[in-house]
């Protein structure tokens, strides 16, 4: 009875084992191909690998993550591959305002000026030509050096003012960004005056002294001190002699990187 009962058992016990075996080898299986499935899913694509309206989806995610070398790369894919008008005019705002959060001044102003004379109908060249303003406005160099983008930004002024009819939306900074500009102008002549006056040349001074006042009087308010005080030396003795004698004593006053 005892070996009957053990012989029946051994079996039992036998079975066991390798039941669990298999099904644990199933399991593993099974984990795997789902591992192997799982990450087919969550393999991206690549930009080249995108179609247009893929990469717009994320074109349009970068920029709301502030993400703005990431925009902009897709902008940049986006437009050689686009055929839409339309679509081309959204692109190349869409890169100018990129551009103008990364403080790409310059290379902005260019985009924005592009789609302006590009898309002369389009319901944001107000915009445009706005924006390109400000653009070049942050350009500008201080008074004493080269005025070039000052006189790039009045004419692009003078251009949305033409429009002002029109243009109403930002009129008024446009006309502040313009006086600016014309200030600046003014302010590199007084620089020069002042120069004129250190090196003792009475008459040049006093020439571009009338050119200043002839030419930017609208704007010489912000500067009443200055020009007060260049009319009061021309009012002196032209000898070279006493200008010096004034340079020495004014030597601060008249220094212009501790004036401007």
């Amino acid at each position: 009875m005892n070996t009957r009962l053990y012989v029946f058992i051994i079996p039992i016990f036998n079975i066991v084992p390798a039941y669990a075996a298999e099904s644990m080898s199933n399991r593993g299986a099974h984990h795997a191909r789902a591992r192997k499935s799982s990450g087919t899913k969550i393999k991206r694509k690549t930009m080249s690998d995108m179609t247009y309206e893929e990469m717009k989806v994320v074109k349009n995610k970068r920029i709301a993550e502030n993400n703005w070398e990431a925009a902009l790369a897709y902008l940049e894919r986006m437009l050689k591959n686009c055929n839409n008008v339309a679509e081309m005019a959204e692109i190349l705002l869409d890169m100018a305002d990129v551009l103008f959060s990364m403080t790409s001044y310059d290379k902005a102003s260019k985009i924005y000026q592009e789609f302006v004379h590009l898309y002369p109908g389009h319901e944001k060249r107000e915009y445009a030509l706005y924006r390109a303003i400000v653009c070049s406005s942050n350009c500008i160099l201080s008074a004493e050096r080269d005025q070039t983008k000052t006189e790039e930004t009045i004419k692009l002024a003078n251009e949305f003012l033409e429009h002002s009819a029109l243009f109403v939306t930002y009129r008024d900074a446009v006309e502040a960004v313009r006086t600016q500009c014309y200030q600046t102008l003014a302010l590199q002549d007084i620089h020069v005056c002042l120069f004129y006056l250190k090196r003792g040349s009475v008459d040049a001074a006093r020439k571009r002294f009338d050119y200043i006042t002839k030419t930017w009087q609208p704007y010489l308010s912000a500067f009443a001190e200055d020009v007060a005080y260049i009319a009061k030396m021309l009012t002196l003795d032209n000898s070279l002699e006493q200008v010096a004698h004034i340079e020495t004593s004014n030597e601060q006053k008249l220094n212009m990187s501790d004036r401007f």
